[in-house]
């Protein structure tokens, strides 16, 4: 016996009575379906998450209001106190940087950036180069007054913009170099090579700077501008 025979027998419905049965019924659920996901909807607006929460807490701290400045105004001035302290350490980060990539080292300078400063052109920079090699690299920007034909203005014109990486300075060891390793160097002239190498000969290593000064080989300025390129071991 199917469904519609059983309501027929023992309800008695027509065939009108039972198909708007059936639409009402399909409007019920409808309606019952959609009262509960409203339901289920309402109670999830309702309720604040964690997140938000924390986060409306974190500005809330983060940034006063401005309504609490005016009423505050010690908070006021820490705000601008903050902000200009801010805006001093960029601007001096921006100065510090923009030093920094003005700077040219003496001691990896090529031409072409010697030629580029004002009073330097192709044949001084090319002695500034030949000079360094010579000397083992700069230690001191003072030491360009020894490049013949580079003004005294020229150089004090330039003095802000030159820096020396000493860690490049190529050592002369003392006890083992060479005599003509020794005259090689623009410091040291031929008498003061002679006078090492018999030293070494008839009294062994030269252990120090008071060697050479006990020994009147060099004298205190000649030390002086000498004794970064010396190692005594």
């Amino acid at each position: 016996m199917n469904f519609r025979k059983f309501l027929k027998q023992w309800f008695g419905f027509t065939r009108r009575e039972r198909t708007g049965s059936i639409v009402l019924l399909g409007i019920l659920l409808v309606v019952l379906v959609i009262r509960m996901a409203g339901s289920a909807s309402g109670k999830r607006d309702s309720e604040p998450s964690a997140f938000s929460e924390t986060r409306e807490d974190s500005e809330t701290e983060a940034s006063p209001s401005a309504y609490e400045l005016l009423q505050n105004p010690a908070m006021l001035r820490r705000t601008e106190q903050g902000e200009s302290g801010f805006h001093q350490q960029d601007q001096s980060d921006s100065r510090q940087r923009s030093k920094q990539a003005h700077l040219l080292d003496l001691n990896r300078a090529d031409s072409a950036e010697l030629e580029a400063l004002p009073g330097i052109g192709p044949v001084l920079a090319v002695r500034i180069i030949k000079y360094r090699y010579l000397l083992g690299y700069f230690h001191s920007v003072d030491q360009l007054y020894d490049v013949y034909g580079l003004n005294e203005n020229v150089i004090e014109m330039n003095r802000h913009i030159f820096t020396c990486d000493t860690g490049m300075i190529r050592k002369i060891y003392i006890n083992s170099a060479s005599y003509s390793d020794l005259l090689r160097h623009p410091y040291i002239n031929q008498p003061q090579v002679e006078a090492i190498v018999s030293y070494r000969r008839l009294s062994g290593p030269v252990t120090g700077i008071s060697d050479l000064i006990r020994n009147r080989i060099f004298s205190d300025t000649e030390l002086k501008r000498l004794e970064p390129y010396l190692e005594f071991k």
